[in-house]
C-alpha cells in the first residue's frame, strides 16, 4: 500500500507563489498484513470555493515519482525532497496514469473522465463550481493483477459504500491524513491530523505492530484504535504453576478475580477487563494439581460428587478469596473472587448518606440487589460493620462461604459457613431464630425456602439483609412474589409490604482514569410504595422513585448522572449500564 503526505505550504526561497511539495511514498510489503484503516485522502484536489488561503494554488500531480518494493527501513529514514523536486510544470494538469507499486502486486490507475483547470489528484475526483464537465470526472482504481476496480473516493465526503459518514477536512485545514485502502480494514475511533514533518521517521514495526518511533516523541498519534483483544498480557508471576504465586499476583494487581482454566493461561481481571498474566498455556494436570492443592479432602469428596464446589481461603493474612472449583468439558476450573481484609466504610464507598439510616433500624428487610460482580458483598459487608461499629448488637451471618471476616468491636458477630456450619440455607434460618440475634446476615435468597424463610425472620422483629440478583428494586419485588405458587402469592405481597424497608440495587462502573465507582439506585419503603406492592403495582414503582428524590430516593439514572457530571464517569459508559438511557439524557441535558 502507498502511504503520500503533502505538505499544505513550502515558502521558495525566490518569493514565488507557494508551491506543494510531495514526499516519496511508504511501500508497506502485501505480505506484512499491516493496513491503515481506512480515512481521508492524504492529497485531495484544493477546492477553488475554499475561502482559505490555498485556494488558488495550482496543484501538479503530473510527476509522481516511480517507487519500487523497497524494505520498509530504506523507505522511512529516506531524505525528505527539497520544495518542488520531483514534480514539474505541465499545462494540462492530466491524471497520472501506470502501475504503482503495492508490495506484492500492483495497482493501475486510469483516466475515465477529464481533468479541470482546478487540478485533479490520481485518487480523488475534482469538482470546480460553475464546471459542467468537472461533475464528469471519475478516476479508478484498478488492481492489474485481479482485475478489481477500486471505487474513487470524492475529495469533500466519503463514498457511501464504505459506510463513512463524516465530511474530510481541506488540505488547508489539515496537514496530513493515511490514504485510504480499499478491502477490509478496522474503522478508527478517531483520525488525528499531524504535521507532514512529523511522518518522517514514523512507521509500523511489523514484528509488534507498533509505531517505531516512540509515541511519546509526537505531539498526537496519528491514528487511535481500539486493542484488537482485550487481553493485555502482564508480567508473569514467578511460578505460574503455584496457586499461591498467581493469589500473590492478583492481590499485588489490586485485581477482583483470578480464572484457572485448561487451555489459557492464568487470567485476572482488573477494573473489570480480563487480562492475561504471563504466556504459559495451563494443561490438565496443572490447572488440578493447582486446585487441589486448595481443598480439603472434604472438599474434594464433595467436588468429585457436585462436580463444583464453594469455599474461602485466606491469603497470608492479608486478604481472603472467595473460591469456586468446577468442571468444565469434563476438566477441573477455578475462579478466585479477592475479599479485601480491610472493610471499607459506606462514605470511604462513596455510598448514599440515607444508607446510614437502614443501620439504625430495629426491624424489617433490607435488600442488596445487582449482577453478580457489581459488589453487593462489599456493600452488605459495610452496612454490618458500621452496625458492629457503633452498637451493641448479635449480629449472626449466613453465607456460602464465609467472605468479609468481622472484626471484634462493641457488637457480637458470629458468622455461619454452608456445609462446614449447617447443611442448609433453611436449617440455618429456622435455628437462627434460637440463637438470640438482633442482625441477620442471609448471603443469598437463591430459592423458594430461603425467601420464605427470610421473610418469616423479618416477620419477627429482627434486622434481616439479604442479596438476591436482580436489576432494579421493581423487578426484586416480583422476583420474590414469583417464586411462590400462584395461591400464595396474595398473602406474599401482604407480608412483604409490611416486612421491606428499602432496595439498594448497584452497578460497579469504571472510572475516568483507572478503578471503578458504585452507582445506586435506592428505593426506600414509603406508604406509597408499600401500597404499590399489595396492589400489585410494581410496575409502578420507578415512578414513585424519581418523583421521591427529597425522601432520599434516586433512579439508578439519577446516580449516573452525578458520576457524568462529577467527572468520574464517561457519558458513553453511564449510558451503557442505564436501564432506561432517555431518562439518563434528560437528566444530562437538564445538568448543562
Amino acid at each position: 500500500m502507498l502511504i503520500w503526505c503533502m505538505d499544505p505550504q513550502v515558502n521558495d526561497p525566490a518569493g514565488m507563489s507557494p508551491q506543494v511539495m510531495a514526499t516519496p511514498p511508504t511501500v508497506l510489503p502485501a505480505s506484512s498484513g499491516f493496513q491503515i484503516p481506512s480515512s481521508p485522502p492524504l492529497a485531495g484536489p484544493i477546492d477553488s470555493s475554499d475561502s482559505s488561503p490555498y485556494s488558488n494554488i495550482p496543484v501538479d500531480v503530473t510527476a509522481v515519482p516511480q517507487v519500487d518494493t523497497a524494505p520498509i527501513d530504506d523507505v522511512l529514514n529516506a531524505d525528505q525532497p527539497e520544495a518542488g523536486e520531483g514534480a514539474t510544470e505541465t499545462d494540462d494538469k492530466s491524471l497520472l496514469t501506470g502501475p504503482i507499486s503495492l508490495g506484492g502486486g500492483s495497482v493501475q490507475m486510469k483516466e475515465v473522465g477529464k481533468s479541470t483547470s482546478s487540478g485533479v489528484s490520481p485518487f480523488v475526483s475534482a469538482t470546480s463550481p460553475g464546471s459542467a464537465e468537472s461533475n464528469e470526472t471519475v478516476n479508478e482504481v484498478q488492481d492489474v493483477s485481479t482485475g478489481d476496480t477500486i471505487v474513487p473516493i470524492s475529495a469533500k465526503s466519503f463514498d457511501s459504500d464504505l459506510n463513512l459518514k463524516q465530511t474530510a477536512p481541506s488540505l488547508s485545514e489539515t496537514g496530513a491524513y493515511a490514504m485510504p485502502v480499499a478491502g477490509n480494514t478496522k474503522p478508527i475511533d478517531k483520525m488525528i491530523p499531524v504535521e507532514p514533518s512529523k511522518l518522517a521517521n514514523v512507521g509500523p514495526d511489523l514484528s509488534t505492530g507498533t509505531d517505531s518511533k516512540d509515541e511519546e516523541d509526537l505531539e498526537e498519534p496519528i491514528l487511535q484504535q481500539k486493542p484488537l483483544t482485550p487481553l493485555k498480557a502482564l508480567k508473569a508471576p514467578a511460578n505460574t504453576n503455584d496457586v499461591r504465586s498467581l493469589l500473590a499476583a492478583t492481590f499485588d494487581q489490586g485485581a477482583s478475580d483470578l480464572h484457572l482454566a485448561v487451555g489459557y493461561p492464568p487470567i485476572i481481571r482488573v477494573d473489570g477487563n480480563l487480562t492475561s498474566i504471563g504466556g504459559q498455556v495451563l494443561n490438565k494436570d496443572q490447572v488440578k494439581e493447582m486446585v487441589n492443592s486448595v481443598l480439603t479432602t472434604e472438599q474434594r469428596e464433595l467436588l468429585e460428587v457436585n462436580k463444583e464446589v464453594d469455599l474461602a481461603i485466606d491469603y497470608e493474612g492479608k486478604a481472603r478469596f472467595r473460591v469456586n472449583a468446577f468442571t468444565s468439558k469434563g476438566m477441573l476450573s477455578a475462579a478466585f473472587r479477592l475479599i479485601p481484609s480491610k472493610i471499607r466504610s459506606l462514605d470511604e464507598l462513596n455510598l448514599p448518606k440515607k444508607l446510614h439510616e437502614f443501620c439504625k433500624l430495629e426491624q424489617g428487610l433490607i435488600l442488596v440487589t445487582g449482577p453478580t460482580g457489581h459488589g453487593k458483598s462489599t456493600t452488605l459487608a459495610a452496612l454490618l460493620e458500621e452496625i458492629n461499629q457503633n452498637q451493641d448488637r448479635h449480629i449472626i451471618t449466613i453465607e456460602d462461604p464465609i467472605e468479609y471476616v468481622f472484626p471484634k468491636s462493641r457488637g457480637l458477630v458470629q458468622q455461619r459457613e454452608l456445609h462446614q456450619d449447617t447443611h442448609s440455607w433453611e436449617v440455618a434460618l429456622r435455628s437462627v431464630l434460637r440463637e438470640d440475634p438482633d442482625v441477620v446476615m442471609v448471603g443469598e435468597m437463591r430459592d423458594f425456602e430461603t425467601i420464605a424463610a427470610t421473610i418469616t425472620v423479618a416477620e419477627t422483629g429482627h434486622l434481616v439483609f439479604a442479596t438476591l440478583h436482580t436489576n432494579s428494586a421493581a423487578q426484586s419485588i416480583d422476583r420474590i412474589i414469583d417464586v411462590f405458587p400462584p395461591h400464595q402469592q396474595g398473602q406474599i405481597r401482604v407480608q412483604l409490604a409490611n416486612v421491606l424497608e428499602g432496595v439498594i440495587s448497584q452497578r460497579l462502573l469504571p472510572k475516568i482514569g483507572g478503578g471503578r465507582v458504585a452507582a445506586v439506585e435506592l428505593m426506600m419503603a414509603t406508604p406509597a410504595v408499600r401500597n404499590l406492592i399489595r396492589e400489585q403495582k410494581s410496575y409502578q414503582v420507578d415512578n414513585i422513585i424519581s418523583t421521591s428524590y427529597d425522601f432520599g430516593m434516586q433512579t439508578i439514572e439519577r446516580a449516573l448522572a452525578g458520576l457524568v457530571s462529577s467527572g468520574q464517569v464517561d457519558i458513553e459508559t453511564a449510558k451503557r449500564y442505564s436501564v432506561r438511557p432517555e431518562e439518563l439524557d434528560k437528566l444530562l441535558n437538564r445538568n448543562l
